[in-house]
């Protein structure tokens, strides 16, 4: 998480605490943590936030980590889609989220009536680039939830203009702000997978995969604004612990 700062404020979110924005690394450490983490075997990296693209050293950072070999995800809520530009050469990948078409959803789940226009000309800048021989790939995410269940299908039709090289869809998950939104956010397990089928049968072309809360087993770490260290079990945080510079 490169920076704590965000222009939204998703009901789901579980990204860092908007008071770490006081206890963020500077752009140095930042560089020497990546540099720890490639000399320890990490070869993939997804910064994320908040919001990245408000980072003022995200350009840095991305140069650094790619001049070291580590392959380089950008998670960006894709609100401020110029500021991709500058950074296309230095990544692998560029998530973006779709969790609304009509206006309604777009309030409730990104609390922005401007995010489906929004994600539509990130996703385009992404595919000109591709275009033109950039090796980068794009994922699209949505999380699932009451207030879009029902716009899953139009979503699919939409992501397939995209043409993504993953449409990943989440569980809410019980976590940050998700601990106090799921029950009003969460949908029946058997009406996701249902969902997910159709959708699969209608674009067999798309990529499609269904992320649930449970099924996320020690296969990540999250490292915070500060340099703290957590670790992710069923979706749970489990430890946390702070990160050192040698």
């Amino acid at each position: 998480m490169i920076t704590s700062k965000c222009e939204l404020s998703c009901p789901f979110c579980y990204g860092p605490s908007h008071e770490l924005d006081k206890k963020e690394l500077s752009v140095e450490l930042k560089k020497k943590l990546v540099f720890n983490l490639f000399q320890r075997g990490v070869s993939r990296i997804i910064i994320a936030g908040g919001e990245p693209l408000l980072s003022k050293d995200l350009l840095s950072v991305c140069k650094y980590a790619k001049s070291e070999g580590v392959k380089v995800a950008l998670q960006t809520s894709g609100q401020m889609q110029q500021r991709i530009k500058p950074l296309i050469h230095y990544l692998d990948w560029v998530g973006i989220p779709l969790d609304g078409v009509t206006l309604k959803s777009q309030r409730l789940m990104r609390t922005s009536h401007a995010h489906f226009n929004n994600i539509c000309s990130t996703a385009n800048i992404v595919n000109k680039y591709k275009s033109l021989g950039c090796n980068i790939g794009l994922k699209i995410g949505t999380v699932i939830s009451k207030h879009n269940l029902d716009e899953l299908s139009e979503m699919a039709i939409i992501v397939s203009r995209f043409n993504p090289n993953v449409w990943k869809l989440y569980e809410v998950r019980k976590r940050g702000k998700g601990k106090s939104s799921y029950p009003y956010l969460s949908v029946n397990r058997e009406e996701m997978r249902e969902k997910v089928l159709v959708i699969r049968e209608k674009h067999p072309q798309l990529n499609v995969h269904l992320s649930l809360a449970d099924a996320q087993r020690d296969n990540y770490a999250i490292i915070n604004p500060d340099s703290w260290f957590i670790t992710v079990h069923n979706s749970k945080e489990s430890y946390r612990w702070k990160t050192y510079f040698q």
